[in-house]
C-alpha cells in the first residue's frame, strides 16, 4: 500500500496524548513515574512522509 498523494511506502502514524506522573523523593531525586495515561487517541491515519490525512477507503 501506498500513500495516494506522495507514493511514499513507509508508512501511516496515529496521533495519541499521553500523560504521567513523575515521582520525586523530599530531596529532590527522581523515583520514578506512573503509567501512561491516555488523554486522546486519534483514530485518523496519516502519512510518515507528507502528513495528510489518508483516505479510509484505503484501509476497507
Amino acid at each position: 500500500m501506498k500513500c495516494p498523494f506522495c507514493g511514499s511506502d513507509r508508512g501511516y502514524y496515529q496521533i495519541e496524548r499521553v500523560h504521567r506522573a513523575l515521582l520525586f523523593n523530599f530531596d529532590g531525586k527522581p523515583i520514578g513515574g506512573t503509567e501512561d495515561v491516555t488523554d486522546y487517541a486519534g483514530r485518523r491515519k496519516q502519512c510518515i512522509d507528507c502528513h495528510k490525512i489518508l483516505p479510509r477507503k484505503l484501509f476497507e
